[in-house]
């Protein structure tokens, strides 16, 4: 499986590192030519758990697959950067001004 994702890709998918963990996007258009916002899924033990509703087409596993780092979108459409703790179910969000 390929794992290079794009922030313009509506759909998207990946395995984590341990190989235990599966990843996955579905999005739409922000607004044309803009990259995707959609639901990141994480998918444990037969659970689909939502990771968030309004990420971005970009995301990874740590190579411990014990995080998941991810771009979000905010209400007035700017991009966060958060990490999400599998084990603990911890959110951290990074603010980024640019």
């Amino acid at each position: 499986m390929d794992n290079s994702i794009t922030p313009w890709d509506d759909e998207a998918e990946i395995i984590s590192p341990d190989g235990l963990k599966n990843l996955k996007y579905k999005g739409y258009e922000v607004r044309m030519g803009a990259p995707t916002m959609g639901k990141l899924c994480l998918i444990l033990d037969n659970k689909n758990i939502i990771i968030s509703e309004h990420a971005g087409a970009s995301f990874i596993c740590s190579d411990d697959s014990k995080y998941i780092a991810f771009s979000e979108w905010t209400k007035d459409l700017k991009q966060i950067i958060r990490i999400y703790n599998i084990n603990k179910n911890i959110y951290t969000t990074i603010h980024l001004e640019m």
